[in-house]
């Protein structure tokens, strides 16, 4: 594959502008991994860094970009843990010239990142080929709102199973609810029995109370 000297990158240039510039790829050392972008979420600061015109060190020079998934096209000798070809998700926090589309040097809505000094499992992390670029995109906001689960200490075992028997009280509203339309449509008189008024409005209750 040929090396890139240069590059797309869309770069917030003033108040509510962005455009795609040419920016100088930085070249891979021995301990630093390029990828290939291939999807990249926009956030809604990017939106608000294009509406002021960037953010410190680098208004109106901001390149965006730091929700990405790519594909490693370059590795230095002494990487491991890498592979030319490998998918990846990365972390935009963790890069030497500072937080990647965060008022760092790069953005990841350009052509490629180069990740300096990369370690796996810090700088990045290898997924597996068949999950959709799109979907691996997502990583980086899912890791935001799982940080916040975490500093919350919040118990996810105790809301699950709170959440698995409202699903069951629903389950059982709804069939008793099906069982009985199906019964009146095909009855005499349509009416309901005072032993199904009973059991209709006690599952209704406690489903109620559970929600």
């Amino acid at each position: 594959m040929q090396t890139l000297t240069t590059m797309k990158s869309l770069t917030v240039t003033g108040p509510g502008v962005a455009e795609f510039l040419e920016a100088e790829r930085p070249p891979v050392g021995p301990r630093d991994v390029a990828v290939k972008i291939k999807a990249c979420g926009i956030c809604g600061s990017d939106v608000f860094y294009v509406q002021r015109g960037g953010i410190p060190p680098r208004d109106s020079h901001t390149p965006l970009g730091h929700e990405p998934a790519g594909e490693i096209i370059e590795v230095g000798a002494e990487v491991t843990g890498a592979a030319v070809g490998d998918h990846v998700v990365i972390n935009p926090m963790a890069n030497r010239d500072g937080i990647i589309g965060n008022g760092g040097a790069q953005g990841a809505l350009s052509d490629e990142v180069v990740l300096f000094d990369a370690e796996a499992g810090v700088h990045f992390r290898v997924i597996p080929d068949e999950v959709p670029w799109a979907v691996a995109a997502l990583n980086e906001p899912m890791a935001v709102a799982y940080h916040g689960v975490n500093r919350s200490g919040a118990d996810l075992r105790s809301h699950r199973r709170r959440q698995e028997e409202r699903n069951q009280l629903h389950v059982a509203r709804y069939a008793i609810t099906d069982w009985y339309s199906s019964r009146s449509r095909f009855s005499r008189s349509g009416t309901m029995s005072p032993s199904m008024i009973s059991l209709k409005c006690g599952v209704l209750r406690c489903a109620s109370s559970a929600a």
